[in-house]
């Protein structure tokens, strides 16, 4: 009886860990708060719909009229303390991006397009993960440790614990370098922003376990 307590309860631990690796708290679903969000950069915020890309209220969209040099442009959140986030309780973050093309003549010259998931501080302390996508109209998900998170502008070291608790602290999903050179293109950039999540940190979940473990020793 004994010993299948203990397997039952190092399976438990499995499962345990399993939902850990795989949980995610969702920060922004974007259902009916999408007002909340803010625009950076030179291209403008859609909250309609956009053809075959969805429904009011499915995601948030950036949308871009193509210019022959461009940088920067993202969606971006509220201060994180509106939001009653602290997010050195979590580990990393996700996104899920979607990139589309309305209209576009030339073909798309390239390079990128690139999409950086950011976290930033007043100051340009910024630090991100940065991923080319596709211009296809599908989804793809953007994910990244804060630990991972490479520092741009004017931070210089990794993202702390300190500053993860800062009530300053927004995410921005950055769409950028979309166009370099000649022929100059025309048409607009669209991207949908969705299912902004974090990973919890998994202390708590690994004290449920040896919680278990105990259980069963006593037994």
């Amino acid at each position: 009886m004994k010993k299948s307590l203990i397997w039952a309860a190092a399976l438990a631990m499995l499962l345990v860990g399993t939902v850990g690796v795989a949980r995610a708290d969702l920060l922004y679903g974007f259902e009916g708060g999408v007002q909340s969000w803010g625009r950076f950069g030179n291209g403008t915020l859609d909250f309609g719909a956009a053809p075959g890309l969805g429904s009011v209220g499915d995601g948030i969209y950036y949308v871009l009229n193509l210019q022959p040099q461009w940088w920067g442009g993202a969606v971006k959140s509220p201060a994180q303390s509106t939001m009653g986030y602290d997010m050195s309780q979590y580990t990393g973050f996700s996104a899920d991006v979607q990139l589309s093309v309305d209209g576009l003549d030339p073909a798309f010259p390239g390079p990128g397009p690139q999409v950086e998931l950011m976290l930033r501080l007043p100051g340009y302390l910024e630090w991100a993960k940065i991923e080319t996508l596709p211009l296809d109209g599908s989804w793809h998900t953007i994910s990244s440790d804060f630990a991972d998170l490479v520092p741009q502008s004017s931070a210089t070291d990794p993202i702390t614990q300190a500053q993860l608790q800062n009530p300053s602290l927004e995410i921005r999903v950055l769409l950028r370098d979309l166009h370099q050179g000649d022929p100059v293109p025309s048409g607009k950039v669209r991207m949908r922003v969705d299912q902004i999540a974090a990973f919890p940190e998994p202390a708590s979940l690994a004290l449920l376990a040896l919680g278990a473990l105990v259980l069963v020793r006593r037994r």
